[in-house]
């Protein structure tokens, strides 16, 4: 379940979202990852509190609406120009939306998610019952 809603993200993106645009999608991705990044805090010692989830889920749906319909950089009335902006290959740092993601979230498991620098540990030794006290190994 999101803990954000359309109406949160469309009011956050404002000048920057044209009214046609689905985002159910980009919540629906940053729903997924904010979760990944709660699951992954809890046992740090600054785990993600709700509050700063939803900002972070509010901020990352806005930044991946951007990213699949880019805004304008500078626009232009008469002569009915526009500009796009911005390398897609910053992550976070394409968007401000993104940017703020990467400002609210303490943890940095956003971040790490996103690009892909999560690592997991595992244990392939014995059970601590299945091993061998140092007096025991003689």
């Amino acid at each position: 379940m999101p803990r954000t809603n359309i109406d949160k993200v469309r009011s956050r993106l404002g000048r920057d979202y044209n009214g046609h645009g689905d985002l159910t999608q980009p919540i629906a991705i940053a729903n997924n990852i904010v979760s990944h990044a709660v699951t992954r805090s809890a046992g740090d010692t600054y785990p993600m509190d709700s509050a700063t989830a939803l900002l972070c889920e509010t901020e990352l749906a806005c930044h991946f609406y951007c990213v699949s319909d880019r805004v304008y950089n500078s626009r232009s009335t008469l002569s009915a120009s526009g500009s796009f902006g911005g390398q897609l290959s910053k992550g976070l740092e394409y968007t401000p939306y993104g940017m703020s993601v990467k400002q609210i979230d303490i943890t940095g498991w956003i971040e790490a998610i996103i690009e892909k620098q999560v690592v997991d540990v595992q244990w392939l030794g014995k059970t601590e019952t299945e091993q061998l006290t140092f007096e025991e190994r003689n």
